[in-house]
């Protein structure tokens, strides 16, 4: 199967972050249910606080709440052998929209959460865009590693 040219792109530069596991929430936060924006065990927390359109190093993600994406490598999230459709979807926006990693447009869907200031995990859409932003920003980003227009959820 050909891959996709931006994807070759990676593949070849090889960086060190490509083999790096994404931590899953479960193992870390295991009493802290999450789903997107929505934390499901109040009674764990005292405040959630909520910030729309805002930048994030993308470089201090280091875990997913999803189940199928925690404990994978950044590049298993990136091989189309794995098959995962986002991928293919998101690699159809990027043709479309190159500018769309490098941009202050609002990516409403793209949700990070941490836990008392902990490390940042996503938990909402958005796991492909982030292994894909990540990518793109080492490569094209001019020292940049600033993803914008997430929100983020401080519990």
């Amino acid at each position: 199967m050909q891959q996709h040219p931006l994807i070759e792109r990676i593949f070849k530069a090889n960086p060190d972050f490509l083999t790096q596991k994404w931590k899953s929430w479960m193992d870390i936060y295991p009493q802290v249910r999450i789903e997107g924006r929505r934390v499901l065990s109040e009674d764990f927390c005292y405040e959630i606080v909520h910030s729309y359109n805002v930048s994030l190093d993308v470089f201090s993600v280091v875990g997913t709440s999803h189940p199928d994406y925690g404990n994978k490598t950044i590049r298993s999230l990136l091989d189309a052998q794995y098959g995962y459709k986002r991928l293919s979807l998101n690699l159809t926006a990027y043709d479309m929209n190159p500018n769309y990693y490098f941009s202050h447009e609002r990516k409403s869907d793209m949700s990070f959460s941490r836990v008392n200031n902990g490390e940042w995990y996503i938990t909402g859409e958005g796991n492909h865009r982030t292994a894909l932003a990540k990518t793109i920003l080492f490569l094209d980003g001019n020292g940049s590693s600033m993803l914008h227009g997430v929100t983020i959820s401080d519990i």
